[in-house]
C-alpha cells in the first residue's frame, strides 16, 4: 500500500510514489505530477501488532524503495531495492531472511501485487518510454510478459481479485485518476471501474471478490469508499475520523473488517456487514500509532497488512548504530569470508587504513586488496564468523572466529596443509557510511603454532 501526496490547485490530485518513489521531489516529473524519490540509505522491515509493539520482520538491510506487499500465505515480501540495485524487484523469504533478486531489467520494477496463489508477481515499469503494467512468475522462470499498452502516465497495479481473474489498477487520464480493472485471461482490454466526475484511486478486492473499497475525493476530501464487483452498485462511505486518507485500505482474510491509516498517522479498523447486499460499515476503531519515522510525513509512507490481519509491515530507517554493525557484518560475509574483492570498494573507504599490532599498516584500497588475495591463496576456504559485536558513536568493535586450510605459501614458509582455527578481535571506525579505519588484534602466537611454525 502506498501513500499519496496532495498536489495543489482547483481539483485534488495524488501524485503516485513509483518508480522514483520517496521523500524530495526532483526535477523530473512523469505526466505532470512530480516525481518523488527517498534518499539513498538502509531501511529495514518491521512488524507491528494490533497494540503497536513493533518487531523486525527482517535483518536484511538494503535501499529498500516505495510499494512492497507481503505474500497471501505471508511467507514472502515483494519489494522495490533501490538505486544501487538498479531500482529492480527482489523477493525477501521473510521465514528463511534471504533475499532474491526477481527482475533483472534497467528500467526496474514499482509496486508490485501478488497473485492469490503466489505464482506470478505483477508489477509496472517504465519501458520503451510508456508505462505499463507486467507480470513475472515468483519463481523467476521466465521473464516478465507486457499485459496493458504503454502509457504516457504510470499504471499503477493495487490488487488482484482473489479468483485471479481481474488485476485493479489506477490510472491518470487527463486530469483525472481513474480505478481500471484488466481482465487476466488476456482475451479483453482493461476496463474503467466505474465513471465518476472524481478522483478514484488504491482499489482493494475484498476477499469473497465482491467488493473493491478505494479512496476518493467526491465527498471533498480524500476518503474510503467500497463499492461492489463485478455487480452494479453504489458506493458506500466508510465512517473515518475525517480528513484527507493518503493510503490504500487493507481487509481482513473474513472480510469483516477494513485498516485505514488516518492523516495523523493512526491506524482504525472498521468493522463491516453485508446485509440483504447491502455493505454496513461501523465507527473506526483506534489501534495504534504508526512508527513515525517510517512515514515521511504524518500518514505517508509506505505500509501493508499482513493476511493474518495481525501483523501491520513498515519501513524504517535503520539506526546508525545497527547500520554501521551491518556494514561491518557484510565485510565479514562478502569480504573476508568469500573473498569478494568487487565488495571492498562498496564497503570500505578509498583511504581505508588498516593498523596491526606490530607496527605495519596497510593503506589504500589497493594494498588491501593485495592484501587479502595473498591470504586467500593461502588459505582458500578461510572464513571469519562475527561473534559478538558492539557499536558506539562511530566506532563497531567486533569478537570473531577465523578458521582456514593452509593450502598456499604463507608469509614466506611452504603450505602445510593443516586447518587451523583462532579468535580474534578488532575495531572499526566508520566514516560517511564506510569502513574508514581498522585496528586488528589476531591471535598470531596461535596461529603459528597451529602451523607448526613455531614450538608450543
Amino acid at each position: 500500500m502506498r501513500m499519496h501526496a496532495i498536489l495543489p490547485g482547483a481539483l485534488t490530485l495524488y501524485a503516485v510514489f513509483v518508480a522514483t518513489s520517496g521523500q524530495k521531489p526532483e526535477a523530473a516529473s512523469h505526466g505532470g505530477w512530480p516525481a518523488y524519490r527517498m534518499a539513498q540509505d538502509q531501511r529495514r522491515f518491521v512488524w507491528a501488532d494490533q497494540e503497536g509493539n513493533l518487531t523486525p520482520a527482517t535483518q536484511k538491510h538494503m535501499d529498500y524503495r516505495g510499494g512492497f506487499r507481503v505474500s497471501h500465505n505471508g511467507k514472502w515480501l515483494a519489494v522495490e531495492v533501490g538505486p544501487g540495485k538498479d531500482g529492480n524487484l527482489w523477493l525477501l523469504n521473510l521465514e528463511r531472511d534471504v533475499l532474491t533478486q526477481l527482475t533483472f531489467h534497467e528500467a526496474g520494477g514499482y509496486d508490485p501485487v501478488w497473485s492469490p496463489d503466489g505464482e506470478f508477481v505483477y508489477f509496472g515499469s517504465k519501458r520503451d518510454g510508456k508505462f505499463a503494467i507486467f507480470r513475472i512468475r515468483s519463481d523467476g522462470a521466465a521473464g516478465a510478459e507486457r499485459l496493458t499498452e504503454g502509457a504516457e502516465t504510470p499504471q499503477v497495479p493495487e490488487s488482484v481479485s482473489p479468483d485471479g481473474r481481474y488485476l485493479a489498477y489506477f490510472q491518470r487520464e487527463d486530469e483525472d485518476w481513474d480505478i481500471w480493472m484488466l481482465p487476466l485471461d488476456g482475451q479483453d482490454p482493461p476496463s474503467i471501474f466505474f465513471e465518476s466526475a472524481f478522483q478514484e484511486v488504491a482499489p482493494v478486492f475484498s476477499p469473497d471478490g465482491h467488493w473493491v473499497a478505494y479512496l476518493s475525493d467526491e465527498s471533498g476530501s480524500i476518503q474510503l469508499y467500497v463499492r461492489p464487483f463485478p455487480e452494479p452498485g453504489g458506493s458506500v462511505q466508510v465512517p473515518t475520523e475525517g480528513g484527507d486518507l493518503r493510503a490504500a485500505a487493507a481487509w481482513t482474510a473474513d472480510g469483516r473488517r477494513l485498516f485505514f491509516i488516518s492523516p495523523d498517522a493512526t491506524v482504525y479498523e472498521v468493522a463491516v456487514t453485508v446485509r440483504d447486499g447491502v455493505l454496513e460499515a461501523a465507527p473506526p476503531r483506534k489501534l495504534f500509532k504508526a512508527p513515525k519515522e517510517s512515514l515521511w510525513r504524518p500518514g505517508e509512507g509506505y505500509w501493508h497488512v499482513g493476511p493474518d490481519g495481525e501483523r501491520f509491515y513498515f519501513l524504517q530507517p535503520v539506526p546508525e548504530l545497527e547500520r554501521n554493525k551491518t556494514l561491518v557484518r557484510r565485510a565479514f560475509e562478502d569480504v573476508w569470508s568469500k573473498g569478494n574483492l568487487d565488495a571492498v570498494d562498496e564497503l570500505f573507504s578509498k583511504d581505508f587504513v588498516r593498523h596491526f599490532p606490530i607496527g605495519s599498516e596497510t593503506i589504500g584500497l589497493d594494498s588491501f586488496r593485495d592484501r587479502l588475495r595473498s591470504h586467500r591463496e593461502a588459505f582458500p576456504d578461510w572464513t571469519e564468523t562475527v561473534e559478538q559485536i558492539v557499536a558506539e558513536g562511530d566506532l563497531v568493535a567486533v569478537y570473531f572466529s577465523s578458521s582456514g586450510t593452509n593450502r598456499g605459501s604463507f608469509q614466506g614458509n611452504p603450505p602445510t596443509g593443516k586447518k587451523i582455527g583462532i579468535s580474534e578481535m578488532t575495531i572499526f571506525r566508520i566514516a560517511d557510511g564506510r569502513i574508514a579505519e581498522q585496528w586488528l588484534i589476531p591471535d598470531l602466537l596461535s596461529l603459528h603454532e597451529q602451523l607448526g611454525l613455531i614450538s608450543k
